[in-house]
């Protein structure tokens, strides 16, 4: 968890953001009432911010009524589902 926490200014600073690779494939996942990512609000907050620093190839699940570790909430199934189908169309370009 600290290092986790210790990385989160990075994700503010759009000087470290610029590293990321323009074309990198990335996908978020979260619940609607994730309090970490303050109900989507801050996931859509690094999203934004991902977009300003050129990332192109950005994606995203959101889930209602799910929290932060939708690995291991009811519908995981479907956001297994998800991901697979994630992966498929990223391995496909």
């Amino acid at each position: 968890m600290e290092s986790f926490l210790a990385a989160a200014p990075q994700l503010a600073d759009p000087h470290c953001l610029r590293w990321i690779r323009p074309d990198l494939p990335i996908c978020l996942f979260s619940g609607s009432e994730d309090p970490i990512g303050q109900q989507l609000e801050g996931v859509r907050l690094l999203m934004e911010r991902y977009r300003k620093a050129g990332v192109t190839n950005l994606s995203h699940h959101f889930y209602a009524g799910g929290r932060h570790e939708m690995f291991n909430e009811i519908n995981r199934k479907e956001v297994v589902t998800d991901l697979l189908l994630w992966i498929s169309e990223v391995l496909r370009w």
